[in-house]
């Protein structure tokens, strides 16, 4: 299965924010650096999750972009299906649902295949996602 830069850029994003962005705005060169995202590509992939109204960006001094909703709470096929629309499509090239014989044997496999990989990526959150990158990726707060 291929993902596309897009949604793999926007995952990336929305993990650097959940582990980075709660508490104060993130610039995007941070994410970028972080993240491995290109610079030139970055504000649109922000753009589209700003519209998606899961974070926000301040401009000015102190700015910088800040996730809004609880990352438990966002599952990954949310975000693949605003970013992407959906893995097939109704039918693949074209086939309608009158299709009979192999090809709709072949159909079927790709329908259930959809729906499996779709069921399996909404038991997946943005925070399961930041609970494995590990440590070294998160802010740690220490006190005394």
């Amino acid at each position: 299965m291929r993902v596309s830069r897009r949604l793999d850029y926007g995952l990336r994003a929305l993990v650097d924010l959940a582990a980075h962005g709660r508490q104060t705005p993130v610039s995007s060169r941070d994410i970028a650096a972080r993240q491995g995202i290109p610079a030139a590509i970055l504000p649109r992939v922000l753009g589209d999750l700003a519209r998606a109204g899961w974070i926000r960006g301040t401009r000015g001094p102190g700015g910088g972009h800040q996730l809004l909703v609880d990352p438990a709470a966002l599952p990954v096929r949310t975000v693949f299906l605003a970013i992407e629309g959906g893995l097939l499509g109704a039918h693949p090239h074209g086939a309608g649902s009158h299709a009979t014989g192999s090809t709709a044997a072949v159909h079927a496999l790709w329908h259930d295949m959809e729906h499996a990989a779709l069921d399996y990526l909404e038991s997946i959150t943005i925070a399961d996602l930041v609970a494995r990158t590990g440590p070294a990726d998160q802010d740690v707060e220490y006190s005394i």
